[in-house]
């Protein structure tokens, strides 16, 4: 009975919590930081793999995961609009002894702000086309989800549109019916990379604009233009513009200043 009870004490003392009774040997948390000191998050929206809130009073920084391509006139790194954000908080532990320990990874989703407000015109400002459509193809690949501008799950061609344009803060219309009368038409043949190009939907006898892209490319009158299709590529894709599509031509307008 006695080596019982003894076998039952050495067994909670191995599994109790092993605090130290000196506060001053408490782990410390510095930060790597792998892109540039963030303010300070409150720690009860963060929680590690095992569903656990890190303690209170440690001072730390954020490490963003940020789509590239996303920045500021400063050059200072910015989430795009409208999407859930990850961040990982990557801590470097310590004790009194400044012994490390294994480094430990903890996670927050913050949402970032929604989509701007549409417009009933486009003001692109001081943006410059080839920023457009390099930020444009950085979402190739993206999957199509009809009336969606979140790239986390997809989009439709004017979702896609409005994600790219209110990437640089800059409000358009939600509908791609609703460029019909935007910006100034230009002939087709002297379309300019940064145009946009508007077509009818599947049913081209219908004419009435239901489908839209950019361009990326006017090759001597050959035109190619960035867009998500509910297509074959069924996402954001680069497609020259070809009979298909042709057949579904309504015009090209032009947003940016000649």
């Amino acid at each position: 009975m006695k080596h019982y009870l003894l076998a039952i004490l050495v067994f909670a003392a191995a599994c109790g919590d092993n605090k130290p009774d000196n506060p001053d040997e408490i782990p410390t948390e510095t930060v790597i930081d792998t892109l540039h000191p963030q303010p300070p998050v409150d720690s009860g929206s963060i929680k590690d793999s095992n569903n656990h809130v890190p303690p209170a009073g440690r001072t730390d920084s954020l490490a963003k995961n940020q789509p590239s391509g996303a920045s500021t006139q400063s050059g200072s790194a910015l989430p795009p609009r409208g999407i859930p954000t990850r961040e990982t908080r990557v801590i470097a532990v310590s004790n009194s002894d400044n012994q490390p320990q294994t480094p430990t990874a903890l996670e927050v989703i913050r949402e970032s702000p929604a989509p701007l407000q549409p417009a009933e015109k486009v003001e692109v400002g001081n943006l410059k086309p080839a920023e457009l459509i390099r930020f444009a193809k950085t979402l190739q690949g993206v999957p199509y989800k009809y009336a969606s501008t979140d790239p986390t799950v997809g989009f439709d061609c004017s979702g896609f549109i409005t994600y790219v344009f209110n990437h640089f803060s800059i409000r358009v219309p939600r509908s791609s019916v609703d460029f019909t009368n935007v910006g100034k038409q230009v002939q087709r043949e002297k379309a300019k990379p940064g145009d946009l190009v508007l077509f009818t939907g599947t049913d081209s006898s219908i004419r009435i604009v239901g489908h839209m892209g950019i361009i990326t490319d006017n090759d001597n009158g050959a035109l190619q233009f960035i867009h998500s299709t509910s297509g074959k590529a069924y996402g954001v894709t680069i497609t020259p513009l070809n009979s298909y599509y042709d057949g579904r031509f309504v015009k090209v307008i032009r947003i940016f200043p000649s």
